[in-house]
């Protein structure tokens, strides 16, 4: 019901979106590419499954790149609950990622950890959980959200947990919202000749089912659930941008996605994230500081 039924989205995963609206396309494209690859049993080069990456990881593997002891975990493509790839830019897993994060935490040559992100989001399930892993490891060691393209929805969620945000100018954040889909099959089904029947047993079993008409009551149980849902994430936004914006600041974006150079100096001053950099330069500047930490 809260994904295009029958797509490879709905496929994939269950559930609620934070996505782009505008992504949507891609992200069915995306859905399509993970599910070859799961079926496939084939990892791209330069990609790792994830159980292979954390029995390396055991005998001294890092699931990261570094540079001058700074962690570049990278946060690309759809956000998922879990994904069996660790490293490929179509897809992240965020019980991988929190994974990612807590072997960043633990290695000793890690003096701080950038996350090196560019996605239009993807599911709720795991998002609020690897959030608040997040903003646990920026206790112990410095964490940058490193914007390269885009962090929208799920993806905006996720970097906001961070100690310090960046954008490039030509890129684009927020989004702070979620979004479902119901398709509706039964003019085409009764076209095609063919009348379902569906059987249940509980009220609301069958609520939202696209074999049958969407009913006031499930659209407004829907509408309940996807509120609250935003409520959640405009809580978390505002905890990871403690001091710089609240949770009614957060809720009065409406959704909005800032793009472009006007468009992101008004959410930089709304407290949304904190400057307006090219990722390199960012991360250039994040490692001098992180370098120079650790040197004092």
């Amino acid at each position: 019901m809260l994904t295009r039924n029958g797509s490879a989205l709905a496929r994939l995963c269950a559930g609620p979106l934070a996505l782009s609206e505008s992504a949507l396309d891609w992200a069915e494209g995306r859905a399509a590419r993970a599910l070859a690859l799961q079926e496939a049993g084939g990892a791209p080069q330069g990609v790792a499954w994830s159980d292979d990456a954390m029995s390396a990881a055991a005998t001294g593997w890092r699931p990261y790149d570094m540079r001058e002891g700074v962690a570049l975990i990278p946060v690309q493509g759809i956000i998922l609950p879990s994904f069996c790839l660790i490293g490929w830019d179509g897809a992240t897993g965020c019980e991988q990622l929190r994974w990612q994060v807590e072997t960043a935490l633990a290695d000793d040559q890690v003096q701080a950890i950038a996350l090196m992100i560019d996605s239009p989001g993807g599911y709720v399930a795991g998002v609020d959980e690897t959030a608040s892993a997040i903003r646990a490891a920026r206790g112990a060691k410095p964490v940058a959200s490193i914007v390269m393209g885009h962090a929208f929805s799920a993806a905006f969620w996720l970097a906001s947990a961070g100690d310090t945000i960046s954008c490039p100018r030509t890129g684009g954040l927020g989004h702070i919202g979620v979004i479902s889909l119901h398709m509706d099959v039964t003019g085409w089904l009764a076209a095609e000749g063919i009348k379902p029947t569906l059987f249940r047993s509980g009220a609301h079993k069958a609520e939202g089912h696209p074999l049958e008409p969407m009913t006031d009551a499930a659209a407004a149980s829907v509408q309940a659930e996807l509120d609250d849902l935003r409520g959640v994430f405009a809580e978390a936004v505002a905890e990871g941008r403690a001091g710089a914006i609240d949770v009614a600041g957060v809720l009065a974006t409406e959704a909005r996605a800032y793009l472009g150079p006007q468009s992101l100096e008004a959410a930089r001053k709304l407290g949304l994230f904190d400057a307006i950099l090219p990722s390199d330069q960012a991360l250039a500047l994040f490692v001098e500081g992180a370098t120079a930490g650790a040197a004092g």
